[in-house]
Formats: C-alpha cells, structure tokens, sequence
C-alpha cells in the first residue's frame, strides 16, 4: 500500500518537476527536493499516528522532483562524451554512502533506539546539503569576482 502511494506521488513529482524548475531553476529544486528527502527520517520520528503515511508523501514527492530536475540539469550542462561517465559516479557515490549508512545503522541499533538514529540521520543529512548548497554559493561568488563562470 505505502509503495503504491508511493509511485503515485513520485508520479505527481515527476508531472510538475518541468513547472517547478522553469519557475526556481535546477539548483534551488534540487537542493529543495534534497532536503524533503533528507526531512523523511526527521518525519519518521514524530509521535503521531500518520508519519509514516506523510513520510512516504513527501518522499514521493522530493524524488520525483529530484530525479526529473537532476536528470535535465545533466542534460543541459554536461556534454554528451561525459554523461555516462557523470550518472555511473553519481550513482557509484550514491551506492558508496548507502552502504555506509546502512552499516552504521545496523551497528547503531543495538545501542540507540531506531526512532534516534533517524533523528541523528535526518539532522545530520540537512546540515551537510544546506553546507554543501552554501559552500556552492561562496565558491560561484569567488568565481564571479574575478570574471570567470562555472560549468553548472
């Protein structure tokens, strides 16, 4: 059931993704979609009876907008000899931080309770993107001084 609602909302993502990032551009869609991924594990530890159900919804909703903006951003700014090469190291990174995140949290179980590791997850995961967006901010800013533009 959770699956279903799941794709449905992906597919509701991926519908509006085209709107969304024509009217706040392919950086601000992707970091925000990121941070509604990332907000998932903060929704999962909330008291009430429906996190779950919101959860899954607002992770449909981030990845369907992820996927779509992340896949016409490489288009456009990645030139065709590189792309392969550019989507096998994101999705190497991607598997590369997935098998660390899993085998901490399988470590971490025994001592934490599932509800904090998810907390820590979340919150841990939302400081990295916003230093990561802001870090990207400075780094565009230094190169805007001196009269040179980046790929991205």
């Amino acid at each position: 059931m959770y699956f279903l609602l799941f794709t449905l909302i992906q597919a509701v993502g991926t519908r509006f993704a085209d709107k969304i990032n024509r009217k706040f551009g392919w950086r601000k869609c992707l970091f925000s979609s990121s941070l509604g991924i990332a907000s998932v594990f903060v929704l999962l530890t909330l008291p009430f009876n429906y996190n779950i159900v919101l959860a899954v919804l607002v992770a449909g909703l981030s990845f369907g907008i992820f996927y779509t903006v992340n896949s016409v951003a490489l288009n456009k700014h990645i030139s065709s000899e590189n792309r392969a090469s550019t989507l096998s190291l994101q999705h190497a990174i991607t598997k590369i931080a997935q098998m660390f995140v899993f085998a901490v949290l399988g470590l971490s179980v025994k001592a934490i309770d599932l509800r904090n590791i998810f907390l820590i997850y979340g919150i841990v995961l939302i400081i990295i993107l916003v230093a990561i967006y802001k870090l990207y901010d400075i780094y565009e800013v230094e190169n805007t001084k001196f009269g040179t533009e980046t790929q991205y």
